[in-house]
């Protein structure tokens, strides 16, 4: 449930993220997801995959963004599958800017590790 401001008060959100090269594969994942739980979810079809260096890429795909194009082919496929409840990433968002800093900062004291 979203309050009269849009925040999420209650419920379930899936975040999925495309992964460059894979919009068939993340395609039928959102058809599942829909078929199983409809509108009890949200879906949320995010975009900001930020490549990982070549010499430790399991495949070359994984070596860019995703294409504007790519991610178009998905969100238009969710709205066409009926997807109704969700969220969409605008603008760069492959930036490392989203990458956490993996040092436990930010976290309450009991969920960091030593």
């Amino acid at each position: 449930r979203l309050d009269e401001r849009g925040v999420m008060i209650g419920g379930v959100i899936v975040r999925q993220l495309l992964l460059p090269g894979r919009v068939g594969e993340t395609q039928r994942l959102t058809t599942t997801l829909h078929a199983r739980y409809g509108d009890r979810v949200y879906l949320s079809l995010m975009n900001q995959y930020t490549p990982i260096l070549p010499q430790v890429a399991p495949s070359p795909e994984l070596c860019r963004t995703v294409t504007p194009d790519e991610y178009d082919q998905w969100v238009d496929y969710a709205v066409d599958c009926g997807v109704e409840k969700g969220f969409v990433q605008e603008g760069d968002t492959a930036e490392e800017s989203f990458i956490p800093p993996f040092d436990g900062s930010g976290l309450p004291d009991f969920l960091r590790r030593g």
